[in-house]
């Protein structure tokens, strides 16, 4: 009988630590990022150790069928080029996304989690460096692979579910202050992603339309975090420590059909935190 109740209480424990998410630590110096080569499809924590003096951020992208690594690094240098709807749209018939970690702090660690589905990944930097190079072609550019099985992690639990659509954030309008885990899903056809900024004490609403108009001057926000670019179906887990405050959730990048800002076509969304 005792053998029987410690072999049933191995196999809990070993189900309860199965659950936790695999890690993927990828490391970001001066010169680029070192990764590891390959990692199990499922949910995975993919963590940026950020060992510079400047705050970093990456996206974690998936080659579609006909892209390799030589492709990637082409679309991406457009990318960076020009946020244009061609750069867009280019972009996402060459490579699905995964999402991201951004606002990275000079010598720190920033993490989120992501379920990896088999294929042939990169951690990439968007932009260009102060000569106008694309930074994946300077080291910031990992490839990987994701092999499939060996991962039988299960999902984190969300405190709040967050919808992306074509053009509108699925927001209630009150959170509670405090660290807080969301999930956040893109349910439109066009690529999304969710920026965070909380307005200074005693601007308003009224102050970000006039400032997002002209963009002139300081703006009346200072940046929080976000949940970087999502494919369509896509979705990631991030924690956040939100201060009390008002705040708004928006999404910069083109749409496809006319180039306009997301933001501009519903995708601002406003919240308080109390």
């Amino acid at each position: 009988m005792k053998r029987s109740l410690m072999t049933l209480f191995l196999a809990i424990s070993g189900a309860a630590l199965a659950a936790d998410p695999a890690t993927f630590t990828v490391t970001v110096s001066d010169s680029g990022y070192r990764a590891p080569a390959q990692t199990a499809a499922g949910y995975t924590q993919v963590v940026l150790q950020n060992t510079t003096q400047a705050p970093h951020s990456f996206l974690v992208l998936r080659f579609k069928d006909g892209t390799d690594e030589a492709r990637a690094k082409a679309v991406l240098a457009e990318y960076a080029a020009s946020e244009s709807p061609e750069a867009q749209a280019n972009f996402d018939r060459a490579l699905e996304s995964f999402g991201g970690v951004t606002f990275a702090a000079p010598g720190s660690e920033k993490s989120y989690t992501v379920q990896l589905e088999a294929g042939r990944y990169a951690v990439v930097a968007l932009g260009a460096d102060e000569a106008g190079k694309n930074l994946a072609d300077q080291g910031f550019f990992a490839a990987f692979d994701v092999t499939p099985g060996g991962n039988d992690a299960t999902a984190p639990r969300a405190d709040l579910m967050v919808h992306m659509k074509d053009f509108a954030f699925d927001l209630p309008e009150t959170l509670p202050a405090g660290r807080q885990v969301w999930e956040v899903m893109n349910m439109g056809d066009q690529t999304h992603h969710l920026i965070l900024m909380r307005l200074q004490d005693g601007k308003t609403r009224a102050d970000l339309d006039a400032w997002m108009e002209k963009q002139d001057g300081p703006p009346p926000f200072d940046p929080v975090d976000a949940a970087e670019v999502l494919s369509k179906g896509k979705s990631s887990y991030m924690t956040f420590d939100l201060a009390q405050g008002d705040y708004v959730a928006s999404c910069f990048l083109p749409d496809l059909k006319t180039g306009a800002p997301h933001f501009t076509l519903g995708m601002l969304s406003f919240f308080s935190v109390k």
